[in-house]
């Protein structure tokens, strides 16, 4: 993980209970302080009302810890400007600073890697994240087959990364199910080894022509030693898939903007078969949406480009599940 600096004001401890700045900033350091991983960030200094913190795997802080941060009740955004050069600023907001222009996309990174969007909701409950840069091809990378190739959905089961598990109105978190065909509103984070099941989400697209180059939805996959997603696994080898197919089917919960949209609506789907299923044991299971910049900037996820035709993914969703 690379080195995060972080401002905790006010609002955000307010979201956790009663506790002032000055009560957090006299827990760091302490052994066993209670809540999240404070001892795990380093004092750097004030800034009026805010304090600002360091937070890095030498100090025993990683991007899991952060990511169940941010289930406490904190919202990840960058800070306009940033820090210094290869240095990022994030400020953990309650419901808002009200002083502290945000990212117009909410969204934070850590190591390269997304974890928190502009959805509104967590990317995960607290599964960790995929070794992306390293990831090893789960198959043979050329690309989904295009729109019309495949007219039908697999029979097996759906994965669904869509659905969420909400503590109050605003602090929701995404926590993929395994749905079956016959029972589509019901769902397990629990499945079969060896049984097939498949994934299907992308984007909303009315028209008559197919999305175009750099639209796709790459998962990434990687085996987990421990049995809770609150202990310290062991992590295998990530491998990268992308989507088998690509076909259009109607839903009211299709990517990115699945939490704005009022009625089913033609979403193209990127599709991933998994007709073997997964060994036994668990597994982490991340899905990136990926686009090119200006798909991103047209969906409200960035409020600007460098690149227009550069693919990006400003959107995710993971899940660890054991498979019996």
């Amino acid at each position: 993980m690379a080195d995060v600096f972080i401002a905790i004001n006010q609002e955000f401890l307010d979201e956790l209970g009663d506790m002032s700045v000055e009560e957090f900033e006299a827990l760091l350091g302490t052994p066993n302080a209670p809540g999240p991983p404070w001892p795990a960030f380093e004092k750097l200094g004030r800034d009026g009302g805010r304090l600002l913190v360091r937070a890095a795997d030498e100090l025993g802080c990683s991007d899991q810890d952060l990511q169940r941060l941010a289930l406490s009740g904190a919202r990840f955004d960058t800070l306009t400007p940033s820090g210094p050069a290869g240095e990022l600023w994030v400020e953990l907001l309650g419901e808002s600073d009200g002083g502290v222009e945000e990212s117009a996309s909410g969204e934070g990174e850590f190591d390269g890697e997304l974890v928190f969007d502009g959805s509104g909701a967590a990317a995960t409950g607290g599964t960790p994240l995929p070794d992306v840069e390293g990831a090893m091809l789960g198959d043979d990378g050329v690309g989904p087959l295009p729109l019309g190739t495949v007219n039908e959905l697999p029979a097996s089961s759906y994965l669904n990364f869509l659905s969420e598990v909400c503590f109050d109105e605003e602090h929701c978190v995404r926590d993929a199910v395994f749905t079956d065909p016959s029972e589509p509103d019901e769902g397990s984070g629990e499945w079969v080894a060896g049984q097939p099941f498949h994934v299907r989400h992308g984007f909303i697209n009315d028209g008559a022509e197919p999305l175009g180059d750099g639209f796709d939805l790459v998962l990434y996959v990687f085996p987990m030693d421990q049995p809770s997603e609150q202990d310290d696994a062991e992590l295998g080898p990530t491998s990268r898939y992308v989507s088998d197919y690509v076909l259009r089917g109607t839903s009211d919960q299709c990517g990115p903007t699945y939490r704005t949209q009022t009625g089913p609506e033609t979403c193209e789907w990127f599709v991933h078969d998994f007709p073997d299923g997964l060994p036994e044991g668990r597994f982490a299971l991340w899905a990136l949406w990926e686009a090119q910049c200006s798909a991103w900037l047209e969906l409200g996820f960035t409020d600007s480009c460098d690149d227009a035709s550069e693919i990006v993914s400003l959107f995710s969703s993971g899940v660890d599940s054991p498979f019996f």
